[in-house]
């Protein structure tokens, strides 16, 4: 008995299977890796002293490479930041972009 096409059949199955299970595993640490920026950065601009203009806030984060879309504030000490980034293997799945945002409080 010639068993020898069975093996190429499930490579060909689980190849692809294998691809999108990467791509998926990339994206979220992209994602993550850019979460982290985000937050880092806010924690960095709440730090500063008397910030309360938010296009120095805007450009504080473009100076650490953030395009910002859009930065709040919720209270006096409450700062809403959010933007987008580009997936990187999400079009495989119609995922175009993913959409970063944090909420912080100043301390006092």
């Amino acid at each position: 008995m010639n068993n020898k096409g069975q093996t190429l059949v499930l490579f060909i199955i689980f190849i692809p299977l294998l691809l999108i299970l990467a791509a998926f595993v990339i994206d979220v640490g992209y994602i993550a890796s850019e979460k982290t920026k985000l937050v880092n950065t806010t924690e960095i601009i709440l730090e500063e002293d008397d910030i309360q203009d938010i296009e120095k806030i805007r450009t504080l984060y473009l100076k650490n490479e953030i395009e910002i879309e859009e930065v709040k504030w919720l209270s006096d000490n409450e700062l809403y930041a959010s933007y987008h980034v580009d997936s990187i293997f999400g079009f495989l799945v119609g995922i175009k972009d993913y959409k970063i945002k944090t909420t912080m409080q100043k301390e006092e």
